[in-house]
């Protein structure tokens, strides 16, 4: 019983922060610069990943072209 209380007070607490101070604005201005700053670091991350990923098949694909590092031969 008290959990179930206990969930719709943090969904009544949540909605009312989205909801803002009046009635006219979806979202406040803190809501909307942490959605924007989230959105923003998501995009960053996604962005910084593929280079990686990019950069680490390049990498693989020059080493293994080049050629052996060490040649060992009959004497």
């Amino acid at each position: 019983m008290f959990i179930k209380n206990h969930f719709f007070l943090e969904i009544f607490i949540a909605l009312r922060y989205l909801r803002g101070h009046s009635r006219l604005t979806l979202l406040n201005t803190g809501t909307r610069l942490s959605l924007i700053f989230m959105s923003l670091m998501v995009f960053i991350m996604v962005v910084v990943l593929s280079v990686f990923n990019g950069f680490q098949a390049e990498v693989k694909r020059s080493l293994w072209n080049s050629g052996y590092h060490i040649t060992i031969s009959p004497s």
